[in-house]
């Protein structure tokens, strides 16, 4: 017996779950994309590619300022329907990537919505890492069970 349990022991150690830990975030724009943008994730390192991709998004208001020795700037475009809106909820570091979990929030049962194309953007900034980024998108419920963050 005193040999069994170490050997269930060793063999439940084979099945733990991959390490993550969340991250601490700060949403700097959220909305939709002006003109065309390629879906995706993208990373800004520097003020440089923070201004770019700031313009790029066309997104509203000066450029923040980011403390790049410390943090990098995330951002992510997706969806495509004006109604519906997406909300990053938490950054978690896994063991090869870091990921953006945002949710999708569709609008209230019985709202009228014109389907136009228009692509969501986040853009938040994180600890720096130099792990590759992806966002997981999870189908939420309409805004009425909605939390605010």
């Amino acid at each position: 017996m005193r040999r069994l349990i170490p050997a269930l022991l060793l063999a439940f150690a084979w099945v733990a779950p991959a390490w993550a830990a969340d991250l601490p975030f700060k949403v700097l724009s959220t909305g939709h994309v002006k003109g065309q943008a390629q879906a995706g994730q993208s990373e800004a390192r520097d003020a440089k590619a923070l201004a770019e991709t700031w313009s790029k998004l066309g997104l509203k208001g000066p450029v923040p300022k980011v403390n790049f020795k410390q943090r990098m700037v995330v951002s992510w475009v997706g969806g495509g329907s004006a109604c519906d809106k997406y909300v990053l909820t938490h950054v978690r570091q896994e063991d090869d990537h870091v990921a953006l979990e945002i949710n999708r929030v569709r609008p209230p049962a019985g709202r009228m919505c014109i389907m136009i194309f228009s692509p969501s953007v986040i853009v938040a900034s994180i600890p720096q890492v130099s792990l590759p980024i992806q966002a997981n998108v999870s189908g939420g419920g309409s805004t009425a069970g909605e939390t605010a963050r």
